[in-house]
């Protein structure tokens, strides 16, 4: 989900496909608080993307993601009728994670790219 309305950057709340980290990881992800914060998630991740911000525009950077512990929630508008992810309502319910994106300095669990893996 991209945040950044209104904000110097482009950031996103993440989901993870937990198929691809039982083949990352060997296990199921465990979380800590409302997010997944393993080492080898966020090095994979902050690679990817540091690749991704090199041959990107500045519009299509991005800077810092987090990866939450769980979908999107249908019993808090977070899924339309539909069947859609609503940006809106996402972002509203979980706005304390939208601000430690923006935080001045990487919060603990935002993955920086280019970083090895690190979480500040």
């Amino acid at each position: 989900m991209i945040a950044g309305e209104n904000r110097e950057c482009a950031c996103a709340l993440a989901w993870l496909n937990v198929a691809g980290a039982l083949g990352l990881l060997g296990e199921e992800p465990q979380p800590r608080g409302k997010l997944i914060v393993q080492e080898i998630v966020h090095r994979t991740l902050a690679q990817a993307l540091a690749g991704h911000n090199a041959a990107a525009g500045s519009a299509a950077r991005m800077e810092r993601p987090v990866v939450m512990d769980r979908p999107a929630d249908p019993d808090g508008a977070q899924i339309t009728d539909k069947g859609y992810v609503s940006q809106r309502q996402v972002l509203i319910n979980r706005s304390a994670l939208v601000e430690l994106l923006y935080a001045q300095r990487a919060a603990a669990g935002v993955i920086v790219p280019g970083t090895a893996g690190r979480t500040a």
